[in-house]
């Protein structure tokens, strides 16, 4: 797919110097913080740009993150004993007040509503955006706090200027620590791996080892096993490659280095083989950033004005996909903060001239039917729907969004698509209608105003209804409900979607972590595995038949080759007849129809 810009802000916004910016977790939302206005808060989305003044006009902005829901952006400002908390919805700045102690060091629970502050003196603060209550922990480190980082587990590590690397609960209670040679100056967790993929999985609570790799003030990285704080290698600093620009993980507990010399590095954290090199390359003559695609595998340089994308699978560049820096509008600029958003889908990057530019990669993989009608997403605002029934589906035609559109229905005569919510979920079945939000689901009745509520042990991740009953997925247990739960399966790997069948409510159809493609019995509690994902490759969704209770379609990588193409491959499964699946060509995506 050809490289196509999405969002140009040039330096007229911000001013002819270096821009920071964070985008939100599902990449809707941009915020920016100009060198040439530190106290100013740019927000930025498809339709506007708004400009938010901080009550602290002369304390330029040190740190900004957002929570885990993107509507809750923290910062803190140098010199000020506060963290200011802008609450995106309500246009509303909040203040906690960090008890006359400078923050230098803030970051968002990944699976919570718990912030971090890391104090100049080495306590901590953990702020609760739903209670609005901050807790003090005094004495957790005796220098200031660095750098941290929180685990897909809840669990807290922290660096300080002491040299001690600590874990702690959410609630900020000390587990474990170790002591380190030097300072430590940042840190990054294995969970980025699991954090950045698309399938937006909740296998956080599985059993792969937590590592961390931790950059020291000596231009050294020290790799951590988690659990049992343990260091498993140690990285040092070579007059090769010169010193290290940017670092992170991918892969299979794989480490990337990028070294100022223009040289990548991918080394291993794995038994004996932790620390040592598995393969480098030398992309650029001198290198500015390094950026990491979890769910592609692929990496982004910058520098000799240009930013360069690099496929770590086949260790090559990839040269239809190389971005210049310099054109006849923006000329000299260095690149910063290069990254990817969480699914891989855009690259976006700054310059020091003030400009800052997005691109779009590849498209997100929507696509939805109900009977003969297929409709899927052919652009980031655009939706293409067929009747497979009308002229052999080659009848295609095109709806435009007002905006990107996060989720896609198909319903007898209309098509629906929306953004995510996310402070919970809701969908509609013909006699009921349920809302989701954290460990609590609302069943409502569209025949009367009867609420029945339940509450999970977990978050709730995903819900799906039929006519009688909901599967409900908490903590890699799908369970399921009727008036009461009727019975419940525990799979032996993390179960990353769930697809019921809506037609009869007897078989649910879910995929775990390995992309194999599971269809549970919930009357006879037997699960079985209908068709090997050697067959079809790695296994992406799944769809019901709406008359046939026994068929249904999926979604899959084509093994064929077309993979490498950004093509898809839609196969029917009939468990009751073994038919020769025939493929209609849909503009990028295949479809394969009994």
């Amino acid at each position: 797919m050809v490289l196509r810009p999405l969002l140009t802000l040039k330096e007229e916004y911000f001013g002819s110097t270096r821009v920071m910016f964070r985008w939100d977790p599902s990449a809707s939302r941009l915020a920016c913080i100009p060198a040439a206005r530190p106290s100013n808060l740019f927000l930025v989305n498809i339709a506007f740009i708004k400009d938010v003044m901080l009550e602290e006009r002369d304390s330029p902005v040190s740190s900004f993150e957002w929570d885990r829901t993107g509507d809750i952006l923290a910062l803190i400002q140098k010199g000020t004993a506060k963290v200011t908390i802008y609450h995106y919805n309500e246009d509303r700045l909040e203040i906690v007040d960090c008890s006359g102690e400078d923050p230098s060091f803030i970051a968002w629970n990944r699976i919570g509503p718990q912030l971090a502050i890391g104090m100049s003196k080495g306590n901590i603060s953990i702020y609760n955006s739903k209670s609005m209550e901050r807790q003090l922990i005094a004495g957790k480190h005796g220098r200031m706090i660095t750098c941290g980082a929180w685990t897909l587990r809840g669990l807290l590590m922290l660096g300080s200027e002491d040299r001690i690397i600590s874990l702690s609960d959410s609630e900020g209670e000390t587990l474990r620590q170790t002591m380190l040679r030097s300072a430590p100056t940042s840190m990054k967790i294995s969970d980025d791996i699991l954090y950045g993929n698309e399938s937006k999985s909740v296998f956080e609570k599985g059993n792969s080892v937590t590592k961390c790799c931790v950059r020291t003030a000596k231009d050294t990285l020290t790799v951590l096993e988690i659990d049992g704080m343990t260091v498993l290698a140690t990285i040092k600093l070579t007059q090769k490659y010169r010193s290290i620009v940017d670092f992170g993980w991918f892969g299979d507990e794989q480490l990337c280095i990028g070294y100022v010399g223009g040289h990548i590095v991918v080394t291993s954290s794995r038994g004996d083989e932790a620390g040592q090199e598995l393969f480098q390359m030398k992309p650029l003559s001198s290198l500015d950033a390094l950026a990491l695609c979890f769910s592609a595998l692929s990496a982004a340089v910058a520098g000799d004005g240009c930013v360069k994308l690099i496929d770590l699978i086949q260790r090559s560049e990839e040269s239809d996909k190389t971005i210049t820096v310099d054109d006849d509008e923006e000329k000299g600029g260095i690149v910063s903060d290069l990254v990817f958003s969480r699914a891989g889908q855009t690259i976006t990057f700054s310059l020091s001239t003030g400009c800052i530019r997005s691109y779009l990669l590849r498209l997100p993989s929507i696509i939805t039917a109900r009977g003969s009608t297929v409709a899927w997403m052919s652009s980031l605002r655009e939706i293409t729907f067929i009747d497979v029934n009308v002229d052999n589906g080659k009848d295609k035609k095109a709806v435009q969004c007002e905006e990107e559109p996060r989720l896609l229905g198909v319903g007898p005569d209309h098509i629906a698509a929306g953004e995510e919510v996310s402070k919970g979920d809701g969908k509609l079945h013909s006699s009921l209608v349920f809302a989701a939000c954290g460990r609590r689901i609302f069943y409502y009745s569209r025949l009367d105003t009867d609420e029945v509520r339940k509450e999970y042990p977990d978050e709730v991740t995903g819900v799906e209804m039929s006519a009688t009953y909901a599967a409900v997925l908490v903590d890699r247990k799908m369970l399921v409900e009727e008036d009461c739960r009727v019975n419940e399966y525990r799979h032996t790997d993390n179960i990353i979607a769930v697809y019921p069948n809506n037609l009869g409510g007897v078989y649910t159809a879910f995929i775990d972590i390995r992309g194999v493609l599971h269809v549970y019995n919930a009357v006879t509690e037997v699960c079985m595995i209908p068709i090997k994902p050697e067959k079809v490759g790695k296994i992406k969704g799944v769809v019901w038949d709406l008359a046939d209770p026994m068929v249904f379609v999926v979604v899959a990588d084509d093994i064929r080759g077309t993979a490498e193409l950004g093509l898809h491959t839609c196969v029917v499964f009939d468990i009751a007849a073994n038919l020769w699946p025939s493929e209609v060509d849909i503009s990028g995506v295949n479809i394969s129809l009994h």
